[in-house]
């Protein structure tokens, strides 16, 4: 429970540090920012905080209730403390951004100011010192409090201030001509004028953008893990931007060449068929308890560059290579979707069956859809009544396909031929099982994905207190050039998105450990302490 709570809190703490309201005064920031900038990471503070149940007053935070309640006495005087120099230091509230250069590895906070004096004389209260000026920007600093620390810098620049706080790297590390650096460059080319700087203002939810660091960039080409093709990955911007509406968080991804143009999927397509699609005849082969659901299309999969590829990175014996061909003898009969689901029986019940290792393979559903190329999957299911046979496993046998009992773990395992797919199944396997994942969920144009979900209905959703629906997903969609991400989460409240799945994992956590107990307490396994929180132990007797 207590990491729910510090995650809650953290989450909160970073968005609204670095979070901002109005696109005019987001336009203004960044350029305020340099082009150059190897991260840039911006927010909508006023969407993000009335979604998660808060709001700004009086130019103060309001943490939303649940929140608040879950934060200890010492968290939340820290928090107050930030919260009245936030009013007395005159910062806009509403207005702030995180920058960073890898090669200096020291982020910097850039916000907006309402009062530029009060935020002077903030600064001297705190015990900054003005070091220097360079034209229109006045630099201070504060002598570290510590002997492992650097000083805290800050520059002022006409109503924007630029932040470090205390960093820890190399000694000759010169924080004032940096930050003189940023407004410099910021001058004669800034973040605003860039593809992806508008790109990531282009939604209420804010953004990222950001370059690869220079020692991933060398190890990735030493290792080899990119085809001359895909070489423009090394150099580009990667962005995400996110929507926030009642229902639904949406994070929208997109990739910006070097020169800011759109990118040209088509420079990936050696590996595989980038235009295909999962198929949706695959997934209609899911069972229909499956909550967890992946597929991906291989059509047209380039195998022999991908063991090449494998070989090369993972520095193969020729002994390994051989038995990696036999393997990928195999895998070049795949033509199409691949696609794995899974879900629990018995909601909470199942999942203490299997720590337990009682009758496990009727705790879960579980279903692999393999689609081959055309005549491959009866030949293939031969093959392996063959391997079977040279095992001495038994099986039963029919016209589609076999199963195998597996009494030690309470269930079957059944491997069928439907069409061209060979389906594998600890059920009995039936198209169209009406997979609620599926029916939910947005698999058109990908060519890879993977959702979660529960209906308020399911075992599991009423064992969890869960009852809305719930979809949360990621899929990649190379015709659009973009990977999306989302959360929808569809019931009768009035609340925001992120509030709905805050208080949604508060109340599920509290339902599991509660279950928890009383499964175990059943048997004399009584573990409170493990649940007690630090601030517990002060009542505890």
């Amino acid at each position: 429970m207590k990491k729910v709570k510090q995650f809650l809190c953290l989450v909160m703490a970073v968005v609204l540090s670095v979070s901002c309201t109005d696109n005019t005064k987001m336009q203004n920031l960044l350029e305020n920012i340099p082009e150059s900038t190897d991260l840039v990471f911006v927010g909508n503070v006023k969407t993000v905080l009335e979604s998660a149940g808060g709001k700004i007053e009086n130019s103060m935070i309001v943490l939303p209730d649940y929140v608040a309640s879950e934060m200890g006495k010492g968290d939340t005087k820290e928090f107050n403390k930030t919260n009245e120099f936030f009013k007395a230091a005159g910062i806009d509230m509403e207005a702030c951004a995180v920058m960073m250069s890898f090669r200096n590895n020291s982020p910097i906070l850039v916000f907006a100011l309402e009062d530029q004096q009060k935020f002077v004389d903030v600064l001297k209260q705190k015990g900054y010192q003005k070091d220097s000026d360079k034209g229109d920007a006045v630099f201070y600093m504060k002598p570290s409090e510590s002997s492992y620390g650097s000083p805290n810098y800050v520059a002022l620049n006409g109503s924007f201030a630029y932040v470090i706080m205390e960093n820890y790297l190399r000694s000759d590390f010169n924080a004032i001509s940096y930050l003189e650096r940023v407004i410099e460059d910021a001058a004669e080319a800034n973040y605003a004028d860039t593809p992806s700087g508008e790109y990531i203002l282009g939604t209420n939810g804010g953004g990222l953008a950001t370059k690869l660091p220079a020692k991933l960039k060398n190890e990735m080409r030493e290792e080899g893990l990119l085809n001359a093709e895909a070489n423009v990955l090394l150099n580009a911007v990667y962005c995400v931007r996110g929507e926030l509406t009642s229902n639904k968080a949406t994070v929208e991804c997109k990739v910006f060449p070097e020169d800011g143009d759109e990118f040209d999927t088509e420079k990936l397509a050696k590996l595989i068929d980038i235009k295909s699609e999962v198929s949706d005849e695959a997934l209609k082969l899911l069972g229909s308890q499956e909550n967890i659901v992946m597929a991906m299309s291989m059509k047209d999969a380039n195998w022999d560059e991908v063991s090449n590829l494998i070989a090369t990175t993972s520095h193969l014996s020729r002994s390994e290579k051989a038995q990696m061909n036999a393997v990928f003898s195999y895998l070049e009969k795949i033509d199409g979707t691949v696609a794995y689901g899974m879900g629990v029986t018995n909601g909470i019940e199942s999942f203490i069956k299997i720590d337990k290792e009682q009758e496990v393979l009727n705790q879960f559903s579980a279903t692999i859809v393999i689609e081959t190329k055309e005549g491959k999957a009866k030949l293939l299911i031969e093959d392996m009544k063959g391997m079977l046979e040279q095992l001495r496993m038994p099986f039963n046998e029919d016209a589609t396909g076999f199963s195998i009992n597996l009494d030690n773990m309470g269930g079957t395992v059944y491997v069928k031929q439907v069409d061209n797919f060979i389906v594998v199944a600890n059920h009995a396997i039936n198209k169209d099982n009406d997979n609620p994942v599926v029916k939910r969920a947005d698999f058109s144009n990908c060519i890879a994905a993977i959702y979660m979900g529960l209906n308020s209905n399911d075992k599991l959703a009423k064992d969890l207190g869960v009852k809305d629906n719930i979809t949360i997903g990621i899929c990649c969609k190379p015709k659009d050039g973009k990977a999306y991400m989302s959360l929808e989460i569809d019931g009768s409240s009035d609340s925001g998105i992120i509030e709905k799945m805050a208080r949604l994992l508060l109340n599920s956590q509290k339902k599991v450990e509660q279950r928890m107990r009383e499964a175990y307490a059943q048997e004399g396994v009584v573990e409170e302490a493990a649940y007690l929180e630090p601030d517990d132990y002060d009542n505890f007797e």
